[in-house]
């Protein structure tokens, strides 16, 4: 009997996991975070921007640390919500700015007549504030109901791109071929109602994140490997999907596979795949 294949797929998309509620109070509280997904941001050289993301059914979250203020970096969050692919703006197209004053603006970015040191409907902390210490941490939270984002409580699906900037002349983005004013080339921000999965780490030096776990329908494959072989075995020990892969991380549609408990091994590293 044939092997199933597997549709897998390399873009840069951002899983948004639903999640616990954040304190928005700038400060990551220990777990508060552990069941987001997260991207870095390069900056220069060395130099990223952490962001971690997640959702709780009414509410996205967004939390940036490391060298944001220190860097002259302030974050940015550009939604496109009915995810048109448009090269241009459209009326829901969404841009949320934080750093001394927080901003927002719908149909256009880098728009300014909008800021206040705090939003009525939603939340970035903290404000930066000239001579004082350096803010390298940033946590927002944009309701649903403010950009107008009907959320299914399945998998959905919006345009996202995430940046920093320092307001005039760099803009530092997620994924990193997007570009602030053409929506077409952002990343999809892909909603899921469970959290993040769970890190498995096998031979030194090979760590590979499976999630989620449970799984339904797909599940994403994430680690240190630049290219490997994904192979999922049923309980029989019978390998019933083989794909190769030339990148991480790797979504794979397992839809061609009947509920159950699976192996899944990639590189050599095994690791268990809960369907249900």
């Amino acid at each position: 009997m044939a092997c199933a294949s597997f549709n897998v797929t390399h873009a840069q998309d951002l899983h948004i996991y639903s999640g616990t509620v954040p304190v928005i109070d700038g400060i990551i509280s220990p777990g508060e975070w552990n069941d987001s997904d997260s991207c870095q941001i390069a900056i220069s050289g060395s130099l990223k921007v952490t962001v971690r993301f997640k959702h709780d059914g009414s509410n996205l979250y967004f939390v940036y640390y490391n060298h944001l203020e220190s860097a002259v970096r302030c974050p940015e969050v550009n939604l496109d919500i009915n995810n048109s692919k448009s090269t241009s703006w459209q009326g829901d197209d969404w841009w949320f700015h934080a750093s001394g004053t927080d901003c927002e603006n719908n149909g256009a970015p880098n728009v300014y007549s909008d800021c206040l040191a705090v939003q009525p409907d939603w939340e970035a902390v903290p404000n930066f504030v000239s001579g004082g210490a350096n803010e390298d941490t940033v946590e927002m939270r944009l309701p649903f109901s403010k950009i107008g984002f009907a959320y299914s409580g399945g998998i959905d699906t919006i345009g996202l791109a995430l940046d920093v900037t320092n307001t005039f002349s760099a803009w530092n983005m997620y994924p990193s071929t997007a570009t602030v004013n053409d929506p077409s080339t952002w990343a999809n921000g892909i909603f899921y109602n469970y959290a993040a999965g769970i890190k498995d780490t096998g031979k030194p030096g090979d760590e590979i994140v499976l999630y989620p776990n449970p799984a339904a329908g797909q599940f994403f494959i994430s680690g240190q490997n630049s290219h490997g072989k994904i192979r999922v075995y049923d309980i029989t020990g019978k390998m019933v999907g083989e794909q190769t892969v030339s990148a991480f991380p790797a979504v794979v549609d397992a839809s061609v596979l009947s509920p159950g408990v699976y192996m899944v091994q990639v590189g050599g590293a095994c690791f268990k795949l809960v369907k249900k």
